[in-house]
């Protein structure tokens, strides 16, 4: 029998302020609601607010259970850093789906 809670959960690690962070790899829900607020525009602050929103949703599926409010990571992530480390999640997450073991 395959026991699913047995399974070891591979997580994105990150340091912010000092502290080492860990996220979860999306589930199909967050990758949804990524999706969504990632939609086509060509409205600039559509654009930034649906960043920090995806931003959001990855710190919050975090291994410690911390909630991130949108104020701290507006405080603590400019546009760059904010659009590295998605990119730099998004990579991993690829790199986990192929390589599963």
């Amino acid at each position: 029998m395959l026991d699913l809670d047995a399974l070891s959960i591979d997580r994105f690690k990150f340091t912010l302020d000092g502290a080492i962070h860990e996220v979860n790899p999306p589930k199909k829900k967050v990758l949804n609601k990524i999706m969504a607020l990632s939609k086509n525009t060509d409205d600039e602050t559509e654009i930034i607010e649906g960043l920090f929103d995806s931003l959001k949703l990855v710190l919050d599926s975090n291994k410690a259970g911390k909630v991130f409010t949108i104020e701290f990571i507006e405080e603590k992530f400019d546009l760059q850093m904010a659009s590295t480390f998605l990119t730099k999640y998004f990579e991993w997450t690829g790199q986990v789906n192929k390589n599963p073991n």
